[in-house]
């Protein structure tokens, strides 16, 4: 039996989503179009501080989303916590849908079909694009040439893989077990090699686990709003938001193309966007349901 959905959660990954899709948005529109009336390096830097917060808000609901559901098998007596089930789900809740935007883009992008390397294509099916440039892979850019937020998936994977873990730490540890992760994780945004065009510590796992566990100790204890999420429309907008994530960024750089449509009405983009991420949305349980079939 699941768990109600709790609010705050899903409000807050509604936010997260909004403020990195603005951030994007700011950094394609605004900067070329004069940011606004901002200096453009004061916008680049406003619009990179909203993404940034939004993807630690995102990474933290991700961390308390799986405490609140997963939390109470894994500290159980009994110890009846599938750890490889745990994963399957994880993994099917993430690639089928990924790998159907990645498609997507491949189709539609500007010129990615007729210029399309096999290494760039098996890089960025993983979702550890960044892992190989740091590893020395030679790249043009350090998120991937077909979907540039396909980094996400690589660092999120990773982070499912240490939930059980982090969960059982900061279960026995309390704050001084969250104080713990929190100087490992600046030690490795510092130590890293900063790889290509210094971001290796953007999507590193190490250095995101910091959020993701504060999400896990806020659920442990209690530290948020309880109040049961009965709205259709809000669970909705919250399940919207993934697929959002995953297409906003390959259709802007389709549309920043096309003239006379993006550069001069961003509603449309907006309307767009909303367009492909509910066909995605509409297909996620369908991918779903055949991949389960082979695995």
């Amino acid at each position: 039996m699941s768990k109600d959905r709790i609010m705050m959660f899903d409000v807050l990954r509604i936010v997260a989503i909004m403020m990195v899709v603005l951030s994007h948005v700011g950094w394609f529109y605004g900067v070329a179009q004069q940011s606004f009336g901002i200096p453009e390096m004061y916008a680049i830097g406003l619009y990179e501080s909203i993404g940034g917060w939004g993807v630690f808000i995102f990474i933290l609901i991700s961390g308390a989303a799986l405490e609140y559901t997963y939390g109470t098998k894994i500290h159980s007596p009994v110890n009846n916590f599938d750890v490889n089930g745990f994963m399957k789900k994880r993994l099917i809740r993430i690639y089928p849908v990924y790998l159907f935007t990645v498609l997507l883009a491949v189709v539609f992008g500007d010129g990615i079909l007729s210029n399309l390397k096999l290494s760039e294509l098996v890089m960025t099916i993983t979702g550890f694009y960044p892992a190989f440039t740091l590893a020395g892979v030679p790249t043009t850019t350090w998120s991937g040439t077909i979907d540039g937020i396909g980094w996400f998936i690589g660092t999120i994977v990773c982070l499912y893989f240490m939930y059980p873990c982090l969960s059982k730490f900061l279960k026995e540890n309390g704050i001084s077990g969250l104080f713990t992760i929190f100087l490992v994780a600046m030690f490795v945004r510092i130590a890293i090699p900063p790889g290509f065009g210094g971001r290796s510590w953007y999507w590193f796992p190490l250095s995101r686990m910091l959020e993701f566990s504060l999400g896990i100790y806020i659920v442990q204890n209690g530290y948020y709003i309880k109040t049961i999420n009965d709205s259709i429309l809000i669970k909705f907008c919250s399940d919207l938001c993934f697929p959002i994530f995953l297409v906003h960024y390959f259709l802007q750089e389709i549309m920043w193309k096309i003239p006379d449509t993006y550069n001069l009405n961003i509603i449309t983009y907006v309307f767009v966007t909303m367009i492909v991420a509910y066909i995605v949305y509409f297909m996620d349980p369908h991918l779903k349901s055949i991949i389960e079939k082979y695995i």
